[in-house]
């Protein structure tokens, strides 16, 4: 799995007891396959190869401390907690922290101020979206925190954040939003 999504799922599963628990019984489904199948034989040299790399010096960064609206492996990816995002604002009541921007693929934090949405759209591939604090509504269903949204090229929406207060996601997108609304063709020549 891509980095930027394994960073999406990892915050999921962190908000999400019920995911945590079918992905362990996933997880140990697919280990006990992997213990039934033989062994392969190891290339030459590999066990000099591992050796040799046990013996290099690891930087691990400091975990950073507890947040209440980051689950840990977000924070860690970040390398700082909720009230240190730089956010820039894209429309009124609208702010957004690009994490990503690797190719067509983006990762993003976005808050949508009580009652603010984002501009009808689209979308060119999948997109993740998990809520971080809050919540939404996009037509499609009502997202609180710890929930996690999924769209593909088949879901055209508005998410709009609830009027009790703002609402913070991660959002992975593997292309570009295509905005669809009035001002659609406007946002579109921006957006790439």
């Amino acid at each position: 799995m891509p980095a930027h999504w394994a960073v999406g799922v990892a915050t999921h599963l962190a908000l999400c007891p019920e995911c945590r628990r079918q992905a362990r019984g996933i997880e140990a489904v697919a280990g006990s396959l992997v213990e039934d199948l033989p062994a392969a034989p190891l290339a030459e040299g590999a066990l000099t190869q591992v050796l040799a790399r046990l013996d290099e010096s690891v930087t691990e960064a400091s975990p950073v401390p507890f947040d209440p609206v980051l689950p840990a492996p977000l924070r860690n990816e970040l390398g700082f907690g909720s009230s240190d995002i730089p956010w820039r604002t894209l429309l009124p009541g609208v702010h957004e922290y690009r994490l990503v921007r690797d190719g067509d693929v983006r990762m993003s934090l976005l808050r949508l101020m009580p009652g603010h949405s984002v501009a009808r759209h689209g979308h060119r591939g999948d997109e993740m979206t998990v809520v971080l604090r809050g919540g939404f509504e996009d037509g499609t269903g009502i997202f609180e925190r710890g929930d996690l949204a999924v769209a593909d090229d088949a879901v055209d929406h508005r998410p709009r954040a609830r009027k009790d207060g703002p609402c913070i996601c991660l959002i992975v997108a593997e292309r570009p939003l295509r905005f669809t609304g009035l001002l659609g063709p406007v946002f579109n020549f921006f957006a790439g």
